[in-house]
């Protein structure tokens, strides 16, 4: 979609306008034609029409799963995913639960503020939209011709004061945006 205006096309597009551009390939003919029968099927006017149609379908997938991973954790931890950022946080106190575990509070509020002082904050995740590994492991798409690679997903703590411990260039600054 490069262009709002196609929203109001009537009717739903040829074949030969459906690109995917991760897989750098246009749409099958079977799927197309499934396209073309959920467009008729849902009374469609326009690729607008399609459009919203297929969104309001992806939210309501997604709402579901979602529900039924809130149901799972309620049901196996007591614990509710809504109230977590990331499945890390969660994963830490299911174990925490998981292994009857007490943490030990603090008995001295020094011990306390010390520990408040080092603590850094905030969420940074770097992501691609699409990646794909080639790795023995993956067996169905595994390409030996290839060279191997893999999906790493870091959960790393302390970036801001790993980045202020870092010496700073003062020679030979290249800045590529200017």
């Amino acid at each position: 979609m490069d262009n709002t205006d196609k929203l109001q096309t009537k009717g739903l597009p040829p074949r030969e306008a459906f690109f995917n551009v991760l897989t750098r390939q246009h749409i099958s003919e079977k799927d197309y034609m499934h396209a073309l029968a959920v467009f008729r099927a849902f009374e469609c006017k326009t690729f607008g029409d399609y459009l919203k149609l297929y969104q309001n379908t992806d939210v309501l997938m997604l709402a579901e799963v979602f529900c039924a991973f809130r149901n799972l954790s309620l049901r196996y931890y007591e614990l509710d995913p809504v109230h977590y950022i990331s499945i890390s946080e969660l994963t830490f106190d299911a174990g925490l639960k998981f292994c009857k575990i007490e943490l030990q509070l603090f008995g001295n509020i020094n011990d306390y503020i010390w520990l408040e002082s080092q603590m850094r904050g905030g969420i940074c995740l770097v992501s691609k939209r699409y990646a794909r590994a080639n790795n023995p492991s993956l067996s169905s798409i595994y390409d030996p011709s290839k060279p191997h690679s893999y999906i790493l997903a870091l959960d790393i703590v302390n970036l801001y004061g790993y980045a202020m411990s870092q010496f700073l260039p003062y020679v030979e600054i290249s800045i590529g945006y200017l």
